[in-house]
């Protein structure tokens, strides 16, 4: 933790992210919530201005904004899918059972991320962040 901690705080980049195994928000499908992801990592996010968390472990997407942080888990890249809940926390915006891959473009101040399906190359979900 005081390592994550001294990273966020002192380095002098625009933009931040944490990558970790467990999302700190799950939409269920056979995992729960990182309650250490949330307790811990997201009030330093918070704090030191992250811009995502990305997470896998549960084998779908999702996406969840918290406190301005955007937590997507993409744990759809080849092992069999789970079912995905929609309702299963309150901050799910969006999730799918489908194999896919994130694609991050940033051009100076503005961030856009895609989920793109493996199957068909759509995009099943997107979102932009602007500094």
């Amino acid at each position: 933790m005081a390592w994550i901690k001294d990273q966020l705080a002192t380095t002098s980049k625009q933009w931040k992210f944490i990558i970790l195994h467990s999302p700190g928000y799950s939409a269920g499908g056979g995992h729960p919530d990182d309650r250490a992801v949330q307790k811990l990592i997201h009030p330093l996010c918070v704090e030191y201005g992250a811009d995502i968390i990305f997470g896998g472990h549960n084998h779908y997407y999702a996406r969840c904004e918290v406190d301005g942080i955007q937590h997507l888990t993409l744990g759809g890249g080849g092992a069999p899918l789970r079912e995905p809940d929609p309702n299963y926390s309150e901050y799910i915006e969006y999730c799918e059972m489908v194999h896919h891959f994130g694609k991050v473009a940033i051009n100076g101040n503005t961030l856009n991320f895609e989920a793109i399906s493996a199957d068909d190359g759509s995009v099943i979900d997107s979102f932009t962040i602007t500094h």
